[in-house]
């Protein structure tokens, strides 16, 4: 199974492969990640290593490989009540997602199961559903595997039924888990498991793996290895973006500089336009919001501050921020830090997001 060819994920990959081989790998694994550094790539390589590098277990369609992951009411399934749903329902959706994006995020996996802007979740009868395929006799061979994305959206009650296999697995069944929140996992569920945390990979690393795989130049290669901060998967997109639409920007960073461009100029009812947009997406996507604006508002400082290479900006676009470095005051950075960095706070404690959004612009709107 192809892997990216960076160190810090090809080191993991030979260590689980060993332990695999000398018969000490654990039955429960988490492997934990803070950004898209490669864990599911690993994920998806252990299992097939486990079920012998079968060219089914490859392909995602081996029958002794089993995944658990978020779902939701889904347009792809109109007439299907929540209680109905069955994960396999969704494994066409997902085995498409990762063959086209081994590193995406889980707002861009409910995008691909067609939630409609709905939270997904892992609910008890996903769970029995999971217990029973693994108390079945493997079909090929003597190996089961089950893969869970984001286990952090198990319910309390939903835990209790995977606690006993985790606990007291059968022979030859494994379950390998994959997070970017394991301070949200339950404590039962992590106590559990082995835990295995994925590192960033090295600024050089990246640029010269950018540069093999994606044709960049190298002076553009490092600036978006400096701003992916140590994710591949956040460095491949950056490529991806400027090979495809010549630009790094994505939605959330556009939408930003329109507030501020808005709120240098007062224009409060154009401002009212972008934060009713922004509270209309759904929570992982509000917060990947906030996330861009704090990111762009570095890079905007770094420039007023006269320091362009740490910006971490293409040089094409510094003209375009510096008129922003040029006309915001002084004293708005800091408070801007403050503002997003709290929303962030209140959406993860389910504040009303048109409050938390209409409460940013206007403060905005009376501080740039």
């Amino acid at each position: 199974m192809d892997i990216v060819q960076l160190k810090e994920i090809l080191a993991i990959r030979s260590h689980l492969h060993k332990l695999v081989d000398s018969g000490r790998m654990p039955h429960a694994l988490l492997l934990s990640e803070r950004a898209s550094y490669g864990a599911l790539q690993l994920a998806m390589d252990l299992a097939s290593y486990l079920l012998d590098n079968d060219i089914k277990a490859q392909r995602l369609v081996h029958p002794d490989l089993h995944f658990l992951f978020p779902v939701n009411l889904s347009t792809q399934f109109k007439d299907v009540k929540r209680d109905k749903l069955v994960i396999d329902d969704f494994y066409k959706s997902f085995r498409e997602l990762y063959a086209s994006n081994p590193f995406f995020s889980e707002n861009e996996l409910y995008d691909a199961l067609s939630l409609d802007g709905r939270m997904g979740n892992i609910t008890v009868t996903e769970c029995s559903n999971l217990m029973r395929k693994l108390s079945m006799t493997a079909f090929l061979g003597d190996v089961k595997v089950a893969l869970i994305l984001f286990p952090e959206r198990i319910n309390e009650v939903a835990s209790n039924k995977l606690l006993k296999t985790l606990e007291e697995p059968n022979p030859g069944t494994y379950i390998i888990m994959v997070t970017r929140s394991k301070e949200r996992i339950l404590p039962t569920i992590l106590s559990r498991c082995s835990i295995l945390e994925v590192p960033p990979a090295g600024t050089e690393e990246i640029a010269s793996q950018l540069e093999k795989d994606y044709g960049v130049d190298a002076s553009t290669a490092l600036v978006l290895a400096r701003k992916s901060a140590g994710s591949w998967g956040e460095a491949r997109q950056l490529a991806l973006n400027l090979k495809e639409e010549g630009a790094v920007d994505n939605e959330h960073r556009s939408i930003f500089l329109r507030l501020l461009q808005d709120g240098i100029r007062k224009d409060l009812v154009s401002m009212q336009a972008e934060w009713t947009a922004i509270a209309s997406m759904n929570k992982e996507e509000q917060k990947a919001f906030c996330t861009c604006a704090l990111d762009t508002l570095r890079s905007i400082y770094m420039i007023r501050q006269g320091m362009d290479d740490l910006s971490y900006v293409l040089p094409e676009h510094l003209s375009g921020l510096r008129l922003y470095a040029q006309n915001l005051k002084p004293e708005f950075y800091q408070k801007a830090y403050d503002f997003f960095t709290q929303a962030i706070v209140h959406i993860n404690a389910n504040v009303n997001a048109k409050f938390i959004f209409c409460d940013i612009c206007n403060r905005i709107y009376h501080f740039a």
